[in-house]
Order: structure tokens, then C-alpha cells, then sequence
């Protein structure tokens, strides 16, 4: 008797060991692909997108109960790694000045934009947009953990929506303002407008930034150092690309910058030629005075 009643207390210790083991098992091994892990784990987000910049990341956006969030997750083990969510409630129902006066529209999907990380500190940008077209940007500064946070939204036609450029200390550049990691409006300028730049800021107001002239058939970039806030240009010297094709057969650069532990900077340049051809060279720039040195 003494016997069978030891028998029943570890059968019904290990039964009871298998039944907590069985309630504490996370079904994250039943992800397996992007539709398994927005079916099982985000099957409560309205409006929800996701960016896949191509690293090792994914970044996904809707509204959580009404309020709009964000979960950034690694790609592969769909684990997370950082997430966020407002206390404000946004509703899916939107207003927007076409220029023609207010119309309404509905919030369809929330695109997320980019994700700055600054320590504690982000930057996140989201596109608010319906299936008409109408689109809002909306930029959240705030903390990890903080309950609080800063928005700032930006309306404009689709094609003109300004993207979120990281800039100097936690700080961006959108459309023609420079804001602190806190959304605090720095500086606006004219300056900061215009087109794709290889941009490097050594300040908030100072930026070493390099153009192509590939437009114009010469095979010279243009490197400059530039005040974005008064526009002054303390030096502009141009590098000469040492190939013989001309830069209007060319289709694509891609400039690197190597080395700004001085204040001798290194780059590299990549270029493909519209054939197929890929070359490269590097270059350094005195940062204080524009000298430029080929390697």
C-alpha cells in the first residue's frame, strides 16, 4: 500500500511537471515565415506595415488599440527587439488640406518610414495613407521606457512626403527643419532642401557633403564643406574620377566614407557604367581646408 501511494505521488509529480512546461511553452517555434508571425502575433494590429530595408531587421507599424505602435523584430528568430506604443489615441479617421480645402479619409495601412536610435533616445517615422492616396508623415521622438513622446506631422502630396534624414547628435533633418532628438525645432532653412547628397554633418549646422555632376557628362565630383543653416560654403574643391569613360555613361555611384578619425577623411568610390563595368577609387579630403589627395 505504502508503495502504490509513492507510485501515485510521482506519477502525479511528473504530470504536473509536464502540465506547467506545457502552459510556459512560447509558441515562437510555430513562426516560421513573415505570414506565420503577422497571423500568430499581430493579428490584433489595424492597419498594419512592415519595411524590410534588406538587413537583419524587419520593422513593423499599426494602430494597437487605437493608438499607434511600432515592434522591430530580428528577421530570422522573429524575436523582439524593441517596441513602442502611444498613450494618445489616433483615430482611423483623418483629415487632410488638399490645398482645395479638407476632405476625410480613412487610414488604411501604416508604413513604417525609418527608425533612428540614439542610446535610449529614437526617431521613428511612420506614413499614415489610405487607398486614395492621401498621406500623412508623422515623426515620434521619444525614449525607450518613457511614457511620454513628441509628434510632429507633416502633410503633403504622396510624391513630395519628405523622408527622415539622421543628422548630427540624435538629431534629423525633415523637409527644411533640423530637429533635436527631443523634436525641438533647431534651425529651418532653405539650404536643407534639395537632392540626393552623399551628406556627412560634423555639426548641426555644418555638413561635409559631396555631388556628382554626372548630368553633365564630366568626370568630376564636387566635395564641399557647407553651413546648411546660413548656406555660407567655407570651401568647395572638386575630385576628378581617374577613368577615361565619360560620367554621363555611368548609372550608378556609391560613395563610402572609409576613415574620419582625422581630420584627414578617406573615401571610396563605387561606379557602375551602364555596360556593366564597375570601377572604383579612393580619395582624402582635408576637412579643414578641402585639400584633396588621390591614393
Amino acid at each position: 500500500m505504502k508503495t502504490t501511494f509513492k507510485q501515485f505521488i510521482f506519477l502525479f509529480f511528473i504530470l504536473f511537471v509536464i502540465v506547467i512546461a506545457g502552459c510556459g511553452k512560447d509558441d515562437q517555434s510555430e513562426i516560421s515565415d513573415l505570414s506565420s508571425y503577422k497571423e500568430k502575433k499581430l493579428n490584433d494590429v489595424q492597419c498594419l506595415g512592415y519595411f524590410d530595408e534588406g538587413g537583419d531587421t524587419i520593422n513593423f507599424s499599426g494602430l494597437k488599440g487605437g493608438h499607434l505602435w511600432f515592434r522591430l523584430v530580428h528577421k530570422k528568430t522573429f524575436k523582439t527587439i524593441m517596441e513602442w506604443e502611444d498613450t494618445e489615441v489616433t483615430s482611423l479617421y483623418q483629415t487632410i488640406d488638399t490645398g482645395n480645402g479638407e476632405t476625410s479619409f480613412t487610414i488604411d495601412i501604416i508604413k513604417p518610414q525609418s527608425l533612428f536610435i540614439n542610446g535610449s533616445n529614437f526617431v521613428a517615422g511612420f506614413k499614415v495613407q489610405d487607398i486614395k492616396g492621401y498621406v500623412k508623415l508623422y515623426a515620434v521622438f521619444s525614449s525607450i521606457g518613457q511614457i511620454s513622446s513628441k509628434k510632429i506631422v507633416i502633410v503633403k502630396p504622396f510624391a513630395q512626403l519628405p523622408k527622415i534624414r539622421r543628422w548630427y547628435n540624435g538629431s534629423v533633418i525633415i523637409d527644411f527643419s533640423c530637429y533635436s532628438e527631443r523634436g525641438e525645432i533647431l534651425y529651418t532653412s532653405n539650404h536643407l532642401g534639395g537632392g540626393e547628397r552623399h551628406l556627412v554633418p560634423i555639426s548641426y549646422d555644418e555638413v561635409i557633403s559631396i555631388t556628382t555632376n554626372a548630368s553633365q557628362g564630366t568626370n568630376i565630383l564636387n566635395i564641399g564643406k557647407v553651413n546648411y543653416r546660413t548656406g555660407h560654403i567655407a570651401w568647395l574643391e572638386k575630385v576628378t574620377i581617374p577613368f577615361s569613360e565619360d560620367s554621363q555613361t555611368s548609372s550608378y555611384y556609391k560613395i563610402y566614407l572609409l576613415d574620419k578619425s582625422t581630420n584627414i577623411w578617406k573615401y571610396k568610390v563605387d561606379i557602375v557604367y551602364y555596360d556593366g563595368t564597375k570601377k572604383d577609387f579612393m580619395f582624402t579630403v582635408n576637412v579643414n581646408d578641402g585639400k584633396v589627395g588621390q591614393i
